[in-house]
């Protein structure tokens, strides 16, 4: 896998808001792509009405009036002419391109707004991160890499992995360990002489709060490395012909069995459900005609 530092040095030169890590089953994908949309709408607007802009004095100039007459026709009674077919274009063109310009901006901006959030982890973000919290993150992005393009997930040797979820995780984690460290150095930067009182207390508690923070994130990432390594391992026995064949035919036998399982277990089940209540019949026949004698008037005894 690639090293830390390499890793590191590639997520800098990518966009500092481009997404790296995000929470399962988040929209984030869908809001790039109204902020693409926006941006698209944006230009396209915005050339419109540039053109709008440059067709209205040349209608004016061929037109040779007033050019409120040729906008507003309805303004001189005497006025029959229609209005030149370029000014009008021009002057919807204006006013179309901007309201489509806004449209996008408004788009684009509210797009933005939502990208950051809690839900996803940028690459910006990890590079701006302390180091010892950015890379063990990195090193869990190779390792989950790893382990999403092997053979043995991709074949559906190994299933119910959620490589995603296990990554988000480790993401959680980093998210606040790196908020934590944040509100720490400003708490340092504040107390550094000034007359305050005696918080070391509190100082103390978030400082080892950061320093178990950060060993989850490290064994985290470690026990993912070690899977991606136990996962490469099956990997190589993959490609052996002979021990794939084995391997097959074991999985193909371990599928064979479960199968039968499943089917005595339905039958199991089907015979329980289709037990008839005759116990409960009886009790309730039985209770019926006692309850009816029990209702009858007694003797009295002499």
């Amino acid at each position: 896998m690639t090293s830390p530092e390499k890793r590191l040095e590639e997520l800098k030169a990518r966009p500092s808001g481009q997404v790296v890590i995000a929470r399962p089953g988040s929209w984030y994908r869908w809001i790039y792509v109204a902020k693409a949309l926006g941006t698209i709408a944006l230009a396209l607007g915005t050339v419109v009405a540039v053109l709008g802009i440059l067709a209205l004095p040349l209608g004016f100039l061929a037109a040779g009036t007033n050019p409120l007459e040729l906008l507003f026709p309805g303004m001189d009674e005497t006025n029959n002419e229609p209005t030149n077919w370029l000014v009008q274009a021009g002057g919807w063109a204006v006013f179309g391109g901007l309201g489509l310009s806004l449209a996008g901006y408004g788009l684009d901006g509210a797009a933005g707004v939502k990208i950051a959030g809690p839900d996803i982890v940028t690459a910006g973000e990890i590079v701006n991160a302390p180091t010892r919290l950015a890379r063990p993150l990195v090193r869990a992005l190779d390792a989950a890499e790893a382990i999403r393009g092997s053979a043995a997930v991709r074949e559906g040797w190994l299933t119910g992995i959620d490589v995603d979820a296990a990554l988000w995780n480790l993401a959680q984690q980093f998210n606040a360990g790196v908020h934590l460290d944040g509100e720490l150095r400003t708490v340092y930067e504040q107390v550094a002489g000034a007359s305050v009182p005696d918080f070391r207390e509190q100082i103390d508690a978030a400082e080892a709060a950061v320093l178990s923070c950060t060993e989850r994130v490290r064994e985290g990432t470690q026990r993912l490395v070690d899977i991606a390594d136990r996962v490469a391992g099956f990997d190589r026995e993959l490609a052996e012909p002979v021990r794939r064949a084995e391997l097959t035919k074991e999985r193909e036998r371990k599928t064979r069995r479960t199968r039968e399982q499943v089917a005595k277990l339905t039958a199991a089940r089907t015979a329980v459900e289709n037990i008839e209540p005759v116990l409960d019949n009886v009790a309730d026949i039985a209770a019926g005609q006692l309850d009816a004698y029990g209702e009858l008037p007694k003797i009295k005894k002499i």
